[in-house]
């Protein structure tokens, strides 16, 4: 019983790392919604009487991790950027509960806030302003670039926590995603004690805590 309990658990880690090698490297909405039921088996499966079940616990080392996300807000379709040199990925199992993490080193994150357009005399406005206002306007995005030594992914609850977080808003041309921003000034730079950064598709939301920001430019740091 205990060897076909820990073929159980082996066979559910190597679904949960493929459902997430797919979620990671995989930006595609039919992926998410096969993670998302991995998940949910993976629920199940704890809940299965087993008088038996005993603690378990696996890792997998990844190197070069990227993970993107695009959704819709605003009728403008958005997306987010994950990038980390190494991560960690920790599964376990103790009695009925099950956790899935990733843990990050040198982890930096991008998040396009918005698309706009930028009228002769500075005025921000949005797309379907611009349609209605029929004027001639540059098009630009608001990104949101986060920067941490060390940061942890919990797969459950879809969240990104990081400590001693470096944060920048950057007001870049175009609509295209820019990789190198290197070359560009930012309009806002700050520091948080820690943030909170949701990718679940019901509540993309983005909290800081202890945050110091200084701003080059207000008018186009919102």
């Amino acid at each position: 019983m205990f060897r076909k309990r820990i073929a159980g658990l082996v066979l559910l880690w190597t679904l949960l790392v493929a459902g997430c090698v797919w979620f990671f490297h995989t930006p595609g909405l039919k992926d998410y919604h096969n993670y998302q039921r991995l998940m949910e088996y993976s629920d199940r499966s704890t809940k299965r009487p087993d008088k038996e079940s005993k603690p378990f616990a696996t890792q997998q080392q990844r190197y070069h991790v990227t993970k993107q996300v695009f959704f819709v807000k605003d009728n403008e379709r958005l997306q987010w950027r994950l990038k980390s040199e190494s991560s960690e990925l920790r599964f376990g199992q103790q009695e009925n509960a099950v956790e899935l993490v990733e843990h990050f080193k040198d982890v930096s994150c991008s998040c396009q806030e918005k698309l706009v357009f930028c009228s002769d005399n500075g005025k921000i406005i949005s797309d379907q302003q611009k349609l209605l206002m029929g004027q001639s306007c540059a098009p630009k995005q608001l990104l949101r670039c986060l920067n941490a030594k060390q940061a942890v992914y919990h797969y459950k609850t879809e969240q990104l926590v990081a400590d001693d977080v470096q944060l920048a808003r950057y007001m870049l041309p175009g609509h295209q995603w820019i990789d190198k921003i290197h070359s560009f000034s930012p309009v806002m730079t700050g520091k948080a004690k820690r943030i909170q950064l949701s990718f679940s598709q019901n509540d993309r939301s983005f909290k800081a805590q202890g945050l110091q920001a200084a701003f080059q430019d207000w008018s186009k740091a919102f």
